[in-house]
């Protein structure tokens, strides 16, 4: 289980992936704090108001999770962990009007 802060939902950003001429990523994304959590935790917080409780598939979890440890490299190293939490950023993909 994870535990998500959805700590900047709408942040613009740029970060070179590697030193090969032409690897910079940019865009929109949403920046994150998140946790694992163990079953009496995962308790504990959603018996609290204010956490909402998301079940995902497997599959799902797995590629959120992957993407979490993947796009935290896209931080700076010092901003990757704020106290006991993992920093990173998940893109963010609006929909075009109806």
């Amino acid at each position: 289980m994870i535990q998500l802060w959805l700590f900047t939902p709408d942040l613009w950003f740029s970060a070179l992936t590697g030193h090969v001429e032409g690897s910079e990523v940019r865009g929109r994304a949403i920046k994150v704090m998140w946790k694992a959590v163990d079953t009496k935790t995962h308790t504990i917080l959603t018996s609290q108001a204010g956490t909402e409780e998301l079940e995902l598939p497997k599959s799902t979890y797995f590629k959120l999770h992957e993407a979490l440890r993947t796009n935290q490299t896209l931080l700076p190293h010092s901003a990757q962990h704020f106290q006991d939490w993992q920093v990173s950023l998940l893109r963010r993909f609006d929909l075009p009007p109806a």
